[in-house]
């Protein structure tokens, strides 16, 4: 729908609060991925990362250079364990490790 958006930048994980649609964690806050998950808990929050093995260690998905290219990878498993689903078509666009 036309819903309004809200960017929010948390300095550490305990500033985050509440519900939030998507997290995206950069490569700077990389070391802070567990204590991020574990704040957000089991809540539908759409975990995106940019640093390799990441999606291995709870992002749904993951910007990884490829060839030179910025493609991403996508994990169907993290996505249900999330109550997440992602489009069939957003998962050919990227790379599916499951």
């Amino acid at each position: 729908g036309l819903q309004p958006f809200v960017v929010k930048y948390f300095r550490t994980a305990d500033e985050i609060q509440g519900f939030q649609h998507m997290i995206f964690i950069d490569v700077w806050q990389a070391t802070k991925i567990n204590r991020v998950l574990a704040r957000i808990g089991n809540q539908s929050t759409l975990v995106v990362t940019e640093m390799e093995g990441f999606i291995d260690r709870g992002a749904m998905i993951n910007f990884i250079p490829v060839n030179g290219l910025m493609q991403f990878e996508i994990s169907k498993k993290q996505l249900a364990e999330r109550n997440l689903i992602a489009s069939s078509q957003l998962i050919r666009m990227g790379v599916s490790v499951d």
